[in-house]
């Protein structure tokens, strides 16, 4: 596999001094990864069992819980939060495809199993989100090495961003993992069908299942998704230089995939009368595109002319194709604002102070952020790998990051990447601690 090569043409990265002070010096690599893991699970653990399990006032929370309460009590994917007094209403009152399915469906399956507790939900993202640790480890020692993947285990046992989320009712959890394992299973396929060996079908049908999940999970994936069955078809063909083993691989995972969402798209079929994907799209690109955007969390326009459009009954079908015309409206009358704005939500997207946080999580927050952006950078640099599988990782940061520039950018919708950044930051360590030890050893022959 090209992968594999890469480990041959790449330059050695020692993370041992030669005094012994390494970090698998005295323990397997095998042995300090279990530790890590076990370090980042109790790290999760504490903090699901700590964190406060209030009623969470944020309105995408409120949703998802409303939705997984009515799946675990009457099999029904419909929404009956209803704001408070002062709160705008946000979304209809009963069924609806405002949210995409897969949290929601997690959500409803543990109220039915263990009732409704946010203090279980939180325990058992904890258990789900501890796997970003191993699949840290083995992407980067698919890209890199076993020593450059532990570093990257560890960085990523410790991601202060990934802990706090598992305290909170959100997506970003379950994204994290979705994303990190697509990249992995992907590398490992492309390793195959670049050494021309047969593809696994165990491989496949995760890869085909994993991106199903992504797109029902968060509309973020639906290019990721593209993106990796051209890499796929591409690998396919440099190796056999013929199109039909790489139709037959990219074929095949299309069709699992279509069959794997169907049952949504059916349903919201049934239910509108017309193709739908989720009808929320239209207001997070109309909040990131008016007259008050600033780029940030500015939800003024959208959320007035929801309460304006609900009081006229509109349904929320209608609802997000008058926010979709209003935003391109906007965007077609302001293309220099437009592209401003755009710019500054890249800008947001990777800024390491995160936006609207004070006290102590904002300090530990950005001093994360620095460290990490920092040493992914030098990462990046610096990484001697295979290149086809480089363009594939930097493809899909680039995508996921320009996407989420059509919305509004906060903080938050970085962190579902940040794994993957682990892994470039775990070779900048590297990188660092050889240079470390080439000039020590220079020193000491002078």
């Amino acid at each position: 596999m090209l992968l594999e090569r890469a480990h041959d043409r790449a330059v050695p990265l020692p993370l041992r001094c030669p005094d012994g002070c390494g970090v698998t010096s005295n323990l397997t690599r095998s042995k300090a990864l279990v530790l890590i893991i076990t370090v980042g699970f109790l790290l999760r653990l504490c903090y699901a069992l700590a964190v406060s399990d209030d009623h969470p006032a944020w309105i995408d929370s409120q949703h998802y819980l409303s939705i997984g309460h009515s799946i675990a009590t009457n099999f029904q994917y419909a929404n009956f939060w209803r704001a408070s007094a002062g709160q705008q209403q946000f979304g209809d009152v009963g069924p609806t495809s405002a949210r995409e399915p897969l949290y929601p469906l997690f959500l409803g399956l543990q109220f039915k199993l263990f009732g409704y507790s946010l203090r279980t939900v939180f325990v058992i993202q904890a258990l789900v989100g501890v796997l970003t640790i191993p699949l840290c480890f083995g992407l980067g020692t698919n890209l890199f090495s076993s020593r450059v993947a532990l570093v990257a285990a560890l960085l990523e046992s410790v991601n202060p961003y990934h802990i706090y989320y598992i305290g909170v009712v959100a997506t970003e959890t379950i994204t994290s993992v979705l994303l990190l394992a697509s990249v992995f299973f992907t590398l490992r396929i492309c390793q195959a069908a670049t050494k021309g060996q047969s593809i696994s079908r165990g491989h496949v049908i995760s890869l085909a299942l994993l991106l199903s999940a992504g797109i029902l999970h968060r509309t973020v994936f639906v290019p990721i998704v593209l993106i990796t069955l051209i890499f796929i078809g591409v690998a396919c063909y440099r190796w056999s230089a013929a199109l039909a083993p790489a139709a037959r691989t990219v074929g095949v995972l299309l069709l699992a995939i279509a069959a794997c969402i169907s049952p949504w798209f059916i349903r919201n079929y049934l239910l509108w009368h017309t193709f739908v994907y989720q009808t929320n799209a239209g207001a997070t690109l109309l909040g990131g595109f008016n007259d008050l955007a600033t780029g940030g969390q500015e939800l003024t326009v959208p959320l007035n002319l929801e309460g304006v459009l609900m009081s006229q009954g509109y349904n929320e079908i209608d609802r997000d194709r008058r926010f979709r015309q209003e935003a391109s409206g906007w965007i077609l009358s302001h293309p220099a604002r437009a592209a401003y704005l755009i710019g500054k939500k890249q800008l947001i997207f990777w800024s390491p102070v995160p936006a609207n946080v004070k006290g102590y999580p904002k300090y530990l927050g950005t001093a994360w952020g620095f460290i990490l952006l920092i040493l992914t950078f030098i990462g990046l640099l610096s990484a001697q790998a295979d290149r086809f599988a480089l363009k594939y990782v930097l493809a899909v940061i680039v995508s996921y990051a320009l996407v989420h520039s059509f919305s509004i950018a906060i903080t938050r919708y970085r962190i579902p990447l940040e794994g993957i950044l682990t892994v470039f930051a775990g070779y900048g360590v590297a990188f660092c601690l050889r240079a470390s030890v080439l000039s020590r050893l220079s020193c000491r022959r002078q």
